[in-house]
């Protein structure tokens, strides 16, 4: 995603949330990356919003960001409902594992 544009779906809003918070936080994607575990490649493309997080992953970032999965995964105009999001999260990763299972065998 590009800095200033508007999330339209619960992957650009992590995407979104991740660069923001990781700026504020004056990390650069490779100091995340390691702090995270993972590659800076890999916290590039989540922020550009073109992939899917696994719930492991997003929380590890949480970690490394010093915040909750909630400050990740909720939209700015809509205050948290940790629980509801979180659970609505989790649906939608496990859905979209489900079918990409489905469809390799």
């Amino acid at each position: 995603m590009k800095k200033g544009q508007k999330a339209k779906s619960l992957k650009e809003t992590i995407a979104l949330n991740i660069r923001t918070i990781r700026e504020a936080a004056d990390l650069s994607r490779e100091d995340l990356a390691k702090k995270a575990k993972v590659s800076a490649r890999y916290i590039y493309v989540l922020e550009s919003g073109t992939r899917n997080v696994s719930i492991d992953t997003l929380e590890a970032i949480a970690n490394a960001l010093g915040t909750s999965v909630c400050d990740i995964i909720c939209t700015p105009d809509r205050p948290s409902n940790s629980r509801t999001e979180a659970l609505e999260l989790a649906i939608t990763i496990l859905n979209d594992q489900l079918l990409r299972t489905k469809e390799k065998k």
